[in-house]
Parts: structure tokens; C-alpha cells; sequence
């Protein structure tokens, strides 16, 4: 939808309303997705690591084969690369800063709705409170980590197919 002068604030306001929605949706999936990819690396990492751990105590009391040695040092190994890609990609700070500015967004929605229950008239006379939103929702959209592909796309369909 192009904005220009011949819409009315109700109107621009809806429209900042519907892509907000959008937005704050993408971001609690990119959060999700992180978290999601946090656990499935973090969780066998710690597993492993366990594994190893109990291994090493239960050798110090008995002699063991040689491939339970190799299958205790793979499983080290393994645990080692876990914790190094899980520090490395950091998806837990990933998915913090998302819900972060999806949480925002959340706001900034709530402020769109408590303007949309003012009549025409009213809004007409609050063009400076508006500037002040728009340049909000601008600043939100600047901190806003860039979503992984495919996520807007998703939550704008979703969106889309639900008038407000």
C-alpha cells in the first residue's frame, strides 16, 4: 500500500498497525528458531560431555579396550566442536535480542490501538504524538536484528490473512 496525502491518519495508522504485527511476529519466530538451535546444540553437547566425564572416572579403576577409549575420545571431541559452534553462533543472545524487539514492537502496537479508538476529529489534533510513534517504530526498526530468511515473508502471509 503506498501512504500519501490523500489517506487519512486512521488509515496510515492501520497500515502501521498491520506491519508492526508482521514484524513483532517475525521476530518471536526468529527468537523461537534460536532458542529451538541453542537447545539442539547445547543439550548434546552437554550430554556428551557427561558421558566423557563418567567415562574417565570409570577408567581410573580398570583397564578398558581400546575402542571404548576411541569411542570415549570421539565422544570428547564431539562435545569440545558442540560447545565451540554453540559459543561461536551464539544463539542464545540471538534469540534474546529478538524477543527483545519483538517485545518492543508488542508496545509499540498497543500504542497504535489506544490512538485508533480516538474519533477522526481527535486524531486530526494529535499529529505531533504521531510523529513521535512513527519515530519510535523507526527506531525499533533500526536496533531490529535482520531476520532469517524466510521469516518476514511467513509472518506477513500470516498477517495478511487475518484483517484487523
Amino acid at each position: 500500500m503506498d501512504l500519501n496525502k490523500n489517506h487519512s491518519t486512521r488509515t496510515v495508522l492501520k497500515f502501521w498497525g498491520r506491519r508492526n504485527v508482521t514484524a513483532l511476529n517475525a521476530h518471536y519466530a526468529a527468537s523461537k528458531l534460536y532458542a529451538k538451535k541453542h537447545y539442539l546444540v547445547g543439550i548434546p553437547a552437554v550430554v556428551l560431555a557427561s558421558f566423557v566425564g563418567t567415562s574417565v572416572f570409570a577408567s581410573l579403576s580398570q583397564e578398558i579396550s581400546p575402542f571404548i577409549k576411541i569411542v570415549v575420545s570421539c565422544c570428547s571431541a564431539l562435545a569440545a566442536i558442540l560447545a565451540g559452534v554453540q559459543t561461536f553462533l551464539n544463539y542464545s543472545q540471538k534469540s534474546e535480542k529478538h524477543r527483545l524487539i519483538a517485545s518492543k514492537y508488542s508496545s509499540m502496537g498497543r500504542e497504535i490501538e489506544q490512538l485508533l479508538t480516538n474519533t477522526d476529529e481527535q486524531l486530526a489534533k494529535k499529529q505531533e504524538e504521531i510523529d513521535i510513534l512513527r519515530k519510535k517504530i523507526d527506531l525499533i526498526a533500526q536496533e531490529a536484528p535482520i531476520l532469517p530468511k524466510g521469516l518476514y515473508e511467513n509472518a506477513y502471509n500470516k498477517n495478511h490473512e487475518n484483517k484487523f
